[in-house]
């Protein structure tokens, strides 16, 4: 296990999560269940920069009313810090990214906490505003 697994595995315990049994074969990446949501961690390592990716599904784009969504989430993901909202086909996704160099478990842990809050809150002003949205569940 090298020092980045081993930072995003102690993060990973500090959010109340066994990494063990969340991690997604042996490719740095683990499918962490909490509380708040499901969040997608993936390490990139492959570049001068690695990196750590955060993806939090939330919910399905809704039957109607596209223009005024697309334009809700342009203003939300204007008012999100670190942050950003993206499209996943019909799935709208909560994502953070940020570098690994000097990342410490405490700081990969508040990057779990912040990014899951920031799904559930986003996720339950969209699903209030657009009714025919329907949450992402596994």
């Amino acid at each position: 296990m090298n020092s980045h697994d081993m930072v995003i595995s102690e993060g990973l315990k500090l959010i109340g999560v066994e990494p063990e049994q969340c991690r997604n074969g042996g490719d740095g990446s683990w499918v962490a269940a909490t509380d708040l949501g499901v969040l997608f961690v993936r390490m990139e390592t492959t570049d001068a920069f690695p990196s750590v990716r955060l993806t939090c599904p939330i919910l399905f784009m809704p039957t109607g009313e596209l223009l005024a969504f697309y334009r809700k989430l342009l203003d939300l993901g204007a008012r999100l810090d670190g942050v950003s909202i993206a499209m996943d086909y019909d799935i709208v996704c909560i994502n953070c990214q940020n570098g690994l160099d000097g990342l410490s478990a405490a700081a990969a842990a508040e990057l779990f906490r912040r990014t899951l809050k920031a799904a559930e809150a986003v996720s339950e002003y969209l699903f209030n505003r657009f009714p025919s949205c329907r949450l992402w569940t596994p």
